[in-house]
């Protein structure tokens, strides 16, 4: 069906209710008809966190069970299109996780592991995984734009699963990711020499207690060397947090590791964490007390905990200061509002004080009482200049 489309189904009753029915509206084997609209669709997300960055609308279904992994040689061909004009099409073949080294979009990429030999589908890429906020210059394709591929996929080899591997076929498997990402480290490719790395851990986090004790230190140190060089492609990246688990990896198989006690530090020290950060670097110099790369970062991380707490004594003096400020002037304030009494002291005579309560002079007879006793002759005459209370 197209979008808008109506359209009338008629359904025997095999595919409705069948011999049992709904009753009471629907009786047994009875044949359904359906008027259905179809008001709008959409494809497939294939984004791994679903969304909605890459929908894919297949055109022709694919052949077979299997589907590419990453690792895994693909060949396809692929034709780009922005509103409707076409900008790229291009036949390549590549390692499937190696793609943006040929110019392949990400979305492609990750759409791939969800394709069956010979299936075309449109993809539909947001600029996330397409060409971003920088857009294409060459293609025309302006910033943050929604583009679409239509892609085939023409054949894939089919590699391994792990449950088919033995240790061997993981360690030389291993061995080759290792070779791979190194190149791609050397040449500034750390995303995609992570995804090399990141095959090491895979093949052998399962493969560190073997029989065969030689075998088992081969694969504990290729193990160890994907942890630490993944450690340092997340510090070239500024991804500290994933390094510093990286380098607790490699500590849990080592943990008197040179590489990954500074590796380590290091990412505590990029997420100010100075306490941690010397304390790493002070482990490395108790293995090495002549390793000058840890002497420097060790001064340097002592360096940036003294400014850290002159900021902290400037940023936390000043706030207090302010404070104090703020409440002498509110205190100037209430003050400025209070009458003063020695401008304006009033008369006993006056019939409410400065409160608003309002006075009553005494009766005869408390008249008399300070008449009679001298400690209140006193208050009398200390009360007004002229010896009387009340004039």
């Amino acid at each position: 069906m197209c979008e808008g489309e109506i359209a009338t189904i008629f359904c025997k009753p095999e595919y409705g209710y069948g011999e049992v029915g709904n009753l009471p509206k629907i009786p047994p084997n009875t044949p359904l008809v359906f008027e259905i609209e179809l008001f709008s669709f959409t494809g497939e997300d294939l984004s791994w966190d679903l969304d909605g960055g890459i929908i894919r609308h297949q055109i022709e279904k694919g052949n077979g069970y299997s589907c590419p992994k990453e690792g895994t040689t693909v060949e396809i061909h692929f034709v780009g299109r922005y509103q409707g004009k076409t900008f790229e099409e291009r036949d390549v073949s590549f390692v499937l996780g190696e793609g943006s080294d040929i110019a392949v979009p990400e979305g492609i990429e990750k759409a791939l592991v969800k394709f069956h030999k010979a299936e075309t589908s449109v993809l539909t890429l947001k600029p996330k995984y397409a060409f971003g906020k920088n857009g294409n210059e060459t293609f025309g394709i302006p910033a943050n734009a929604t583009v679409e591929y239509e892609v085939t996929l023409v054949r894939f080899e089919k590699t391994k699963e792990a449950w088919e591997m033995d240790t061997n076929d993981k360690l030389e498997q291993a061995s080759i990711c290792k070779v791979k990402g190194t190149e791609l480290y050397k040449a500034g490719k750390y995303k995609i020499a992570m995804k090399q790395y990141k095959r090491i851990v895979d093949h052998m986090e399962h493969e560190t207690n073997v029989a065969d004790k030689n075998l088992e230190k081969q694969c504990k140190e290729i193990l160890l060397a994907g942890h630490l060089n993944l450690a340092l492609c997340h510090l070239k990246t500024e991804e500290y947090v994933e390094a510093r688990d990286a380098c607790n990896n490699a500590l849990q198989i080592d943990e008197n590791n040179e590489k990954a006690l500074f590796r380590r530090g290091q990412a505590y020290m990029a997420m100010n964490d100075f306490g941690l950060s010397l304390e790493d670097f002070e482990r490395v110099l108790k293995i090495d007390p002549n390793n000058k790369a840890a002497l420097n970062q060790k001064v340097l991380c002592k360096n940036k905990t003294k400014e850290a707490r002159k900021k902290e004594k400037e940023t936390y003096g000043n706030m207090f200061a302010k404070f104090a400020e703020r409440d002498e002037m509110r205190e100037r304030e209430r003050n400025r509002r209070l009458p003063d009494v020695l401008i304006n002291p009033g008369n006993w005579e006056d019939k409410t004080n400065l409160n608003g309560i309002q006075q009553h002079r005494p009766n005869p007879q408390q008249q008399h009482l300070v008449q009679q006793d001298p400690l209140l002759s006193n208050v009398q005459m200390l009360g007004t200049g002229s010896g009387s209370f009340w004039s």
